[in-house]
């Protein structure tokens, strides 16, 4: 035990001395796949050498058989944090809030989007470039794909509390990646 906290504190000095790899720096969102390089399927011993321990855990049950932790990462040098769901100490979830994380096309929390989809050339999904593909769910009030198993949710904000911009535009509350049969994608997957 105390050398896994020597471990983990050793990794956050490196980290804020600039000696972090390119996976620890990462602030990459991979629908279906990974957030700040953390991927699902991904070791907790893995995740804890990339961000270090965590700063907050929490634990969850949905009736007897359906047990995880939820941990809460602080990112090193950004003001941002990861949450990331364990089951049998693997990632089964991993969410972020962060404007810092984005995807390719550089969809990201915060980035304003429309709220319903639309058809265009045959194709009836997201009308936001980066969210190709996804499916509005007003019971998850968000934006549902899923691939092999997977869930990424883009969530917006309950209507009560943020309203639209002029052009029916709502900021991005949260993306949340992962299998939906322990986590808070239960009901959206």
């Amino acid at each position: 035990m105390r050398a896994e906290a020597a471990a983990a504190a050793l990794v956050m000095a490196l980290l804020m001395a600039g000696g972090a790899s390119a996976a620890q720096r990462s602030r990459l969102i991979v629908f279906g796949r990974s957030i700040g390089g953390v991927e699902i399927g991904m070791r907790m011993a893995t995740v804890q050498s990339l961000y270090g321990y965590p700063n907050k855990i929490e634990t969850h049950a949905k009736g007897t058989s359906r047990q995880w932790s939820q941990t809460r990462y602080r990112v090193p040098l950004a003001d941002a944090a990861l949450w990331v769901s364990y089951r049998h100490r693997r990632v089964v979830e991993v969410e972020t809030s962060s404007p810092i994380f984005h995807n390719i096309d550089g969809v990201h929390p915060g980035q304003l989007i429309h709220d319903y989809e639309c058809v265009e050339n045959g194709y009836i999904g997201s009308c936001d470039q980066g969210l190709l593909g996804f499916r509005w769910r007003e019971d998850c009030r968000g934006f549902v794909h899923s691939e092999r198993g997977i869930v990424t949710l883009v969530s917006l904000p309950p209507l009560d509390i943020v309203l639209p911009t002029r052009d029916n535009r709502q900021p991005i509350e949260d993306i949340v990646i992962g299998y939906p049969v322990f986590t808070t994608l239960m009901d959206c997957g």
